[in-house]
């Protein structure tokens, strides 16, 4: 099974702040990159991950095509945008190219927060004990 992280790419610190804000204890905790470059090397490590990605003005066009990218090279990955009330009319583009939600405000991180904890839950492993983890690091298999 694949496991995830809940992978946040902004440039400002806008978004990371609400999310943070928003975010419970026992939920995941947000890894923060600020280039898309970085966040898809955090995302080949963990396939699995429910991405937030910050859409502006100056990176609408890698936004698309990464979010396509993940449709083909991260099949288990999901991915939502935040995004200005300016680039609300890219909301259609973005879903088409593979976005689960598309929020407008630091309002709506709610629904972001809620969609990474459920797509997080369906992929991270479940919770084992201490004796099985050491097991689980041994070099040979539990007789």
């Amino acid at each position: 099974m694949a496991f995830g992280k809940f992978l946040v790419c902004e440039e400002s610190n806008g978004w990371t702040v609400a999310l943070r804000w928003g975010l419970a204890q026992d939920q995941p905790q947000l890894v923060v990159s600020q280039d898309l470059d970085d966040c898809w090397q955090k995302l080949a490590v963990a396939p699995a991950s429910f991405l937030a990605l910050e859409l502006n003005e100056t990176n609408l066009e890698s936004i698309v095509e990464r979010l396509q990218d993940i449709r083909s090279r991260f099949p288990l990955a999901r991915a939502a945008v935040m995004c200005d009330r300016s680039m609300a009319t890219c909301e259609w583009l973005v879903r088409e190219a593979g976005a689960v939600h598309v929020a407008v405000s630091v309002r709506d991180m709610s629904t972001v927060i809620r969609l990474a904890a459920r797509h997080l839950a369906q992929v991270l492993p479940p919770v084992v004990g201490v004796r099985q983890r050491v097991w689980d690091r041994l070099p040979w298999q539990e007789p």
